[in-house]
């Protein structure tokens, strides 16, 4: 492996016994660089391992963190704008990226869906007191699914929900399934949602998937599992 100019030496070559032929023509395969790093979500001065996942839109990478929503610059990383979020270190997302849809950004957040402006970071809305937001959202148009838990003693109910991107309001929403020997309810995401042509599905890590119209709500199907 020869050094790389500067002296540095490259993380991959083109390798010296790939066979030539007009099919398969000697390609060079560049050195990889780092473009840019950035340490975010430090709590109490200390650096903690942060499972947040970013998500490209346009020239920013967007990033959920303790501290809500960040957007960083995808050429140099430099930090453009943060959401800023009140209480700081109390905001724990959960382990899912945000969701892009109509302008605006959805971030699950210990229990709430939030979303965002992508221009500039204000908060737009985010689901009321009470209601506990648990599947990372799934985003079609400018609609967004998302999975709801409410509990009550030992009944635990999973319900399936479609809210306008662009001001969280409730189009329709659905009862699912209903257990009565759950675990407490815990920290961070649970279940998950996927959104097709005339199909959306939510599993809801109770026992059940359940697909139904993303227009209406309506039902097609429910599958349990042990």
């Amino acid at each position: 492996m020869q050094p790389a100019p500067g002296g540095e030496k490259p993380l991959a070559t083109a390798p010296t016994n790939r066979p030539v032929s007009p099919l398969n023509p000697p390609l060079p395969i560049p050195a990889a660089t780092l473009a840019w790093e950035r340490l975010m979500g430090t709590r109490r001065g200390l650096a903690q391992p942060q499972p947040y996942l970013p998500v490209c839109v346009g020239d920013l990478v967007l990033l959920g963190t303790s501290r809500g929503l960040n957007a960083l610059e995808r050429a140099t990383g430099r930090l453009r704008w943060t959401s800023g979020e009140p209480g700081g270190n109390a905001l724990v997302p959960g382990p899912c990226a945000p969701a892009v849809a109509d302008g605006h950004c959805l971030l699950l957040l210990d229990g709430r869906l939030a979303a965002y402006e992508i221009s500039g970071g204000r908060k737009v809305w985010e689901t009321p007191e009470g209601v506990r937001a648990v599947t990372p959202p799934a985003v079609r148009g400018n609609v967004a699914y998302v999975g709801l838990l409410e509990s009550s003693g030992p009944k635990v109910t999973f319900a399936a929900c479609a809210l306008r991107v662009r001001d969280g309001r409730m189009l329709w929403r659905r009862h699912v399934t209903t257990s009565f020997d759950r675990a407490p309810l815990g920290e961070g995401p649970r279940g998950a949602v996927a959104v097709g042509e005339g199909l959306v599905v939510f599993s809801t890590d109770m026992g059940c998937v359940m697909a139904l119209d993303p227009f209406t709500g309506d039902p097609r199907w429910l599958v349990r599992y042990d």
